[in-house]
Order: structure tokens, then sequence, then C-alpha cells
């Protein structure tokens, strides 16, 4: 090939690039639409989770029928454990509390100290 033509080639691709650069970036510059602002009521923080639902309402203002739905579904969760993992569920936490217990004992009468604890001098 020739040093024109590939020359020519290269400046074709040059300039649909630029020409889709500077299309690009102007779409973005001539965007005049912003988001709201924090005094538009629509506004939403970005760092803000979103808070799921309309609101948050407590049981008590609740409506005869979604109290009941509500109380179906606490009634309906509670009942639906087998009795083994209520069990599960107290021997592990009786274990973390003996556990525990123990050591702030052992930490309390000095057989754990600082070098127990991975400090070092």
């Amino acid at each position: 090939m020739n040093r024109s033509r590939i020359l020519g080639r290269a400046g074709v691709v040059l300039a649909c690039a630029l020409t889709l650069t500077l299309g690009r970036s102007e779409m973005v510059a001539g965007d005049t639409t912003s988001s709201p602002g924090p005094n538009d009521p629509s506004y939403h923080d970005p760092s803000e989770p979103y808070v799921p639902g309309p609101r948050a309402i407590s049981y008590d203002q609740a409506n005869a029928a979604l109290k009941g739905a509500v109380d179906e579904v606490l009634q309906n969760a509670e009942l639906s454990q087998p009795p083994a993992s209520y069990q599960t569920f107290a021997a592990a936490a009786a274990a973390v509390n003996a556990d525990a217990t123990l050591q702030t004992e052992a930490w309390a009468v000095g057989l754990t100290g600082s070098t127990e604890q991975g400090v070092v001098p």
C-alpha cells in the first residue's frame, strides 16, 4: 500500500473518532435539565438508602386488615419452626453466654493478660 492511502484511511478514522467524541460531549454539555436539588420534594440524597414502601407506620396505626396480615405472618413464622430449632438456638445462646462469662472472669482474676491478648511489648 502506498503512504497516501494509509494516511487517507487514518484521516478518515480520526475524523470519525473526533465526530463521535465531540458529538457525545455536546450531548452531555448541551443537557440543560438538572436533577432535583435538596429543596425539591422529589430529591433523594445519593448517600442515603431508599426507604422501602411508601412510609413506615406503627402497628397501632394499621387498620384491622393490615394488623391481621401482620399477625398471620408472625404466627406462621413462629409456628413453622420445628422444636429442635428452638432447642438448638437456646443451646448455642447458653454456650456463648458461658464462654463470655468464663473469659470475663479469667481476665478479672488475671489469668489472661496483655500477652495472651496478642500485645507484644
